[in-house]
């Protein structure tokens, strides 16, 4: 929202037909920002996240007391090292933050204020 505000302003110099141009182009510049964030957290946090994944299986298996799947899980669950759906929805989020917050949740924020989209 504060990429929009920071380069909207300008429009209100120029005449009418150059303001709509305008508007649409600094409109679409919080989107193209929170893309541009989500894909640099992506390409910082999955990696590290699959590497992690891989060596605490890897650590899981050379545990002398884990032998079957079952105790496997059971013990990554005990070391709190257990990697699920609904436990990386946090990060997940984390990650998606600025891709949702530089489109939907500013188009929407604007239509509630009535200054459009």
């Amino acid at each position: 929202m504060q990429i929009g505000a920071l380069y909207g302003w300008a429009a209100t110099l120029v005449n009418d037909d150059s303001a709509e141009q305008l508007q649409h182009l600094t409109a679409s510049l919080p989107a193209t920002f929170g893309l541009v964030y989500t894909l640099a957290l992506a390409f910082a946090y999955l990696p590290t996240t699959i590497i992690m994944k891989r060596r605490v299986m890897s650590v899981a298996r050379l545990t002398a007391d884990v032998e079957t799947a079952t105790q496997r899980e059971t013990w990554l669950s005990d070391q709190g090292l257990l990697f699920s759906f609904s436990s990386g929805m946090g990060q997940l989020l984390a990650v998606l933050g600025p891709a949702l917050v530089g489109g939907p949740v500013t188009s929407l924020v604007a239509s509630l204020m009535g200054a459009g989209a």
